[in-house]
């Protein structure tokens, strides 16, 4: 066969190899202009960041969580110099100043650290790393020839959704994972533009970046591991030689000189090395990895469920069986797409990443801990970014390219109610902290306030994943009476800086739906979506009644449905001078006993009516003495029955002294279909079922001893 006829041949085949290949694999003529490219990448780009900063927002709405209110205390004594200062013992436990610095100009900006503008810092540090992933794995693309939009975007959208990633990003005290992995980011990608031949500004920048990063977390210094792997991967795909090695070598270095100087110069429980009992057998690594293989087995997760029953020891083995299985199906598709070396590189990411809490933390502390798998998401959106993009250059028809992104787009999708639900529990607890902060702000110096029955954790009631906690921690507690990192007053003092002595205790039988185990001071709720850790002392009935009259503002925390919530149930001040004009005194034998109703007034709100009461001048009265409210609608016939005793159900009439004034709102729920237009209520004793006589002012006595109170239409009061 003559040469010509070979190279005929070849160039057919060449022709017809072409015809076959998928259109988005084909060169074609007619390219965008590099300026429209550009206009595309930026709107798609701005188009993704955008929904990863809504997808958050609803986070600015938080209260202050878990250990955020310890750290605002300790911070207000710090100024932005001395937050820099490297003393020899930290009893916080951590040297993380850059992150902290935001927290301090948050202060000096506004006065006090405000929940909502911390909060805004944890998203608008994620809407910044998500797009700083989208960069990185467009300039990694590049350097393996692929240069359209599926990866950048597959990848920002797996980290932007990464489903465990919402305590980095809910909790404000967690700020330290997205900047220390904003700034490691930024460190590598300045390092790749100086590498790109660009001004040495870029190397400087780099440098600061990575400094940044270690002064964020201690976990920054794996940013100088990614910094060798960014010049490995460039370097083996230009095949060419390390380049500079010298101010790589110094980058490095910088990055490794840190957890060194933290671990000799910077004494604190962390670094002493007795803060956890490390359990760091085989058996404690193997669940630690196996609880961080969730992040990258999330999407095979979210569509598989264990079968009831299942071990521990099964969930291991289920958890690494399925990592192992689906990186192998990754690499090999990889292989095939010549794309396997972005696909270790990734790979590599998620394992330096996962490794300082596989090999340091306590197992217990990390399946409490999903903010851990903040930074390591990177490589895990990375590594399924490149390994669906890779598919797509593998297959051949269109309708099949389609489809594969569709896959990665519907659990990105699945990953969208995971996240929004959490953020909607966590708003539950808002309300009542701003509420107490309310009562703080018009307190005196010497109130009291008591917490009955408040949350230090949400569970969801049925687990998504493996392993770990899937709610929010909203209060550490290590120590009876919730004494851990401090007294509550700092939880309920955080959000405006107001101090006063706070209790809290836990009331077992005024708790709905309480689940049988308890702790010494802890106890759990049952019930969906979310169920309940509290918080406290356990009291009983008569211990919780003389902590009531002893404080001067009570807030129970409720569960039923429809979740978490928080109100005021009593007041309570020193009867300096008797009210000059009653709604009516309540007298029984004779009048030597009684009890003044110095107010009554109740507006309705839906199916809601809130009955404001203030009792005083309680004198001698028989006991048991109990208090009816019942509802009458517009023709006189009861329709209603809401009888309960003083400041919540808690505390009976005739067991308040008589040197007290209570204030107190009644929380009473009209069924559907029933009409009630006044409340009519007065005493009476339990056991004979005698009234009391209601008397007015004038001396006249309330018709059949009830004080009758009209109720206001359509009046919502928080």
């Amino acid at each position: 066969m003559s040469s010509s006829h070979r190279s005929a041949e070849k160039l057919h085949a060449h022709r017809m190899a072409y015809k076959d290949k998928p259109i988005l694999q084909q060169r074609v003529p007619s390219q965008p202009s590099p300026s429209i490219a550009i206009f595309l990448r930026l709107v798609a780009t701005s188009a993704l960041t955008f929904g990863a900063f809504a997808l958050y927002a609803g986070a600015v709405q938080l209260s202050l969580l878990y250990d955020d209110a310890p750290t605002v205390w300790r911070l207000a004594e710090r100024s932005l110099i001395s937050n820099f200062a490297l003393p020899r013992t930290l009893a916080a436990g951590e040297y993380r100043p850059a992150a902290t610095t935001l927290w301090l100009l948050t202060r000096d900006l506004f006065g006090w650290f405000y929940g909502p503008v911390l909060h805004m810092w944890n998203v608008w540090a994620h809407t910044l790393n998500t797009a700083l992933v989208i960069a990185l794995a467009a300039r990694l693309g590049r350097a393996i020839g692929w240069r359209g939009l599926a990866f950048p975007l597959l990848a920002g959208a797996l980290f932007a959704a990464f489903p465990f990633s919402y305590q980095a990003v809910l909790w404000a005290g967690a700020l330290y994972h997205p900047v220390a992995t904003a700034a490691g980011l930024a460190a590598l990608l300045a390092y790749a533009r100086w590498r790109d031949g660009c001004n040495g500004i870029w190397l400087s920048m780099s440098a600061t970046a990575l400094l940044v990063a270690c002064i964020s977390h201690e976990a920054g210094f794996v940013f100088g591991f990614y910094l060798l792997g960014v010049e490995l991967l460039l370097a083996r795909r230009r095949r060419s030689r390390l380049r500079r090695a010298a101010m790589l070598a110094c980058a490095f270095a910088l990055a490794l000189a840190y957890p060194i100087l933290y671990q000799l110069t910077v004494v604190t429980i962390w670094s002493e090395g007795n803060y956890f009992e490390r359990s760091n057998d085989i058996p404690a690594i193997l669940y630690k990895l196996a609880y961080f293989a969730q992040g990258m087995i999330a999407w095979m997760l979210a569509i598989t469920r264990p079968a009831p029953g299942t071990t521990l020891q099964q969930h291991i083995v289920l958890a690494l069986g399925l990592l192992v299985a689906e990186l192998a199906l990754g690499l090999a598709v990889l292989w095939r797409a010549r794309a396997l070396s972005l696909g270790l590189w990734a790979l590599a990411w998620w394992i330096i990443g996962i490794a300082p809490a596989v090999m340091l933390l306590d197992a217990s502390y990390t399946s409490d801990a999903p903010r851990l798998m903040y930074l390591p998401s990177v490589g895990v959106a990375l590594f399924w970014g490149v390994v669906v993009a890779g598919a797509m250059h593998l297959v051949r028809h269109r309708r099949w390219q389609l489809v594969l992104p569709s896959l990665a787009t519907s659990f990105v999708l699945w990953c969208v109610p995971f996240i929004l639900i959490r953020i909607a529990e966590t708003q539950r607890l808002a309300p009542a902290l701003q509420a107490i902060d309310r009562d703080l702000r018009q307190s005196k110096p010497s109130d009291t306030f008591l917490l009955i029955n408040a949350p230090f954790v949400s569970l969801p009631a049925e687990q998504t994943f493996l392993f770990g906690r899937e709610g929010m921690h909203l209060w550490e507690v290590d120590g009876p009476d919730g004494q851990s990192w401090g007294p509550v007053w700092k939880w309920a003092g955080s959000v405006s800086g107001i101090r006063r002595e706070t209790l809290a205790l836990r009331h077992p039988p005024s708790i709905t739906a309480r689940d049988g185990y308890e702790e010494a001071d802890k106890s759990f709720t049952t019930g969906t979506p979310f169920k309940y850790g509290l918080f406290g002392r356990a009291v009983d009935d008569a211990q919780l009644q003389d902590a009531i009259l002893a404080a001067n503002y009570i807030y129970r925390f409720d569960y039923d449905p429809p979740g978490l919530r928080a109100r005021q149930i009593g007041r309570i001040e020193p009867m300096t001078t008797l009210a000059a004009a009653p709604l009516a005194r309540l007298v029984i034998g004779g009048g030597s006993a009684g009890a003044t109703l110095e107010f009554a007034a109740a507006e309705r709100c839906g199916a809601l009516v809130q009955l404001h009461l203030v009792w005083s001048d309680v004198r001698n009265l028989p006991r048991p003495t109990g208090v009816f409210v019942h509802g009458h609608d517009g023709q006189g016939l009861q329709t209603l029955i809401a009888d309960a005793d003083p400041v919540g159900g808690l505390v009976p009439l005739d067991r308040i002294p008589s040197g007290l004034r209570i204030f107190e709102t009644r929380a009473i729920f009209v069924p559907p279909g029933v009409d009630v237009d006044t409340l009519r209520l007065g005493a009476y004793l339990r056991e004979s079922l005698q009234r009391y006589q209601a008397l007015k002012p004038d001396g006249g006595e309330w018709p059949a001893n009830e004080i009758v109170v009209p109720i206001a239409d359509d009046v919502c009061l928080g």
